[in-house]
């Protein structure tokens, strides 16, 4: 998990990153009952405990002492699940966290029914409409609790034309927020599509409408979801290599684009051990905590990023992608190709150049031209101020 969090506590020595997502069940923190004190479960406890990480924790579910778990779509629900996130806002005033109000709303609300792809009827639990209503409801209790309190709303999962998400928007759902989460996957489109590229040209879509109907109010945006599982032997596969250049080159934008406010990968460790299993297998490690080649993607792309100043995209043509980053060491280029397969080939008038593929230590020797795949390279870029770039692809 790498972010760009706006207010920044010490930083994992390995990760460079500095937040975990989780959940806050209502019914796991009221579990002595809705008329009880509440409190964090031992492990979440132990968790918050034994990192310098902060937490986004996720305020979800229902629970079994309101109408047997059903999602809070009236106006009493609403109040009883406003009152717990108050609650659990008061409770932890001392280390804040940030919250995120609800997972996936607009798919899980509801079950058994066919999967929602705009904003929802009225009479559908998983609308927009009854959404908006209780994130705004939520999101006042926790502002009474804590008036700085960080708070996330949408937490959207598939939503294909963001429909769902333009509407709670519009709706007023994000406006006391301090921004918009979605989740975003498509490891399961067709193969060619299930890339890094894809993703970000999504989620700049979804920008893009915010923008439009918001203008100058459109709200940050959060991925508080995102991530490439290694199965094999199933219809969704995708090669370890592949998963890790994905989640490096995601984050590398996301670090560059200044209405992207955090990224969270999903997950940090595999939770079984069947390879065909999709939510077996999208940890940055497996089952028994070896590394994939995305975990030291991760951690070198984290600490490129918190040792940069100012971020830049510089998109090329023909499917080539560079970021520019300005820090202590100088300008450095991040470059990556943007398909499978595509090498581009680049050269600097001539000039030698030291670059190095992420997870490689050391640059190798100087060279004319330098051989970028899918797999990004950084490149020392100090003395390269006004020296024109050529790509050539083969």
């Amino acid at each position: 998990m790498a972010t760009k969090p706006r207010r920044p506590r010490r930083r994992s020595r390995r990760w460079g990153s500095i937040l975990f997502r989780d959940d806050l069940p209502w019914q796991v923190f009221k579990r002595n009952g809705l008329d009880q004190p509440g409190s964090l479960s031992p492990r979440l406890a132990g968790m918050v405990a034994a990192t310098p990480a902060r937490p986004l924790l996720a305020l979800d579910y229902g629970h079994p002492a309101f109408r047997k778990g059903a999602s809070p779509i009236d106006e009493e629900g609403r109040a009883k699940f406003a009152a717990f996130a108050g609650e659990a806002t008061g409770a932890m005033r001392a280390s804040p966290p940030m919250y995120e109000v609800w997972n996936e709303w607009n798919l899980g609300a509801v079950l058994g029914r066919p999967k929602l792809t705009d904003a929802g009827r009225p009479d559908d639990p998983r609308s927009a409409g009854n959404y908006t209503a209780l994130a705004r409801r939520t999101v006042a209790a926790i502002r009474k609790a804590d008036p700085n309190a960080f708070v996330l709303v949408g937490a959207a999962g598939e939503d294909p034309q963001w429909q769902w998400v333009d509407a709670i928007v519009a709706q007023g759902a994000a406006r006391q927020a301090s921004g918009l989460s979605v989740h975003y996957y498509n490891h399961c489109l067709r193969p060619g599509y299930r890339t890094a590229t894809e993703a970000i040209g999504r989620i700049e879509a979804l920008r893009r409408k915010l923008v439009a109907s918001q203008g100058d109010k459109a709200p940050q945006l959060y991925i508080t979801e995102t991530g490439w599982p290694t199965t094999t032997g199933g219809h969704c596969d995708i090669p370890r290599q592949a998963a890790g250049d994905n989640t490096a080159q995601f984050l590398l934008w996301a670090a560059a684009t200044p209405w992207i406010g955090g990224v969270w990968i999903y997950q940090l460790r595999d939770q079984g051990r069947n390879p065909t299993e999709l939510e077996d297998n999208f940890g940055l490690f497996d089952y028994d905590y070896r590394p994939k080649p995305a975990a030291c993607m991760v951690a070198d792309v984290t600490r490129i990023v918190h040792g940069a100043k100012r971020w830049r995209v510089l998109r090329q043509a023909g499917g080539l992608t560079l970021i520019q980053l300005d820090g202590a060491k100088g300008r450095q280029l991040v470059a990556f190709a943007e398909q499978q397969g595509q090498v581009a080939h680049l050269s600097f008038a001539g000039r030698p150049v030291a670059a190095r593929p992420l997870c490689q230590a050391a640059p190798s020797a100087a060279a004319t031209t330098i051989d970028v795949g899918t797999r990004p390279v950084v490149i020392d870029a100090a003395s390269l101020s006004g020296v024109p770039l050529s790509a050539t692809f083969g």
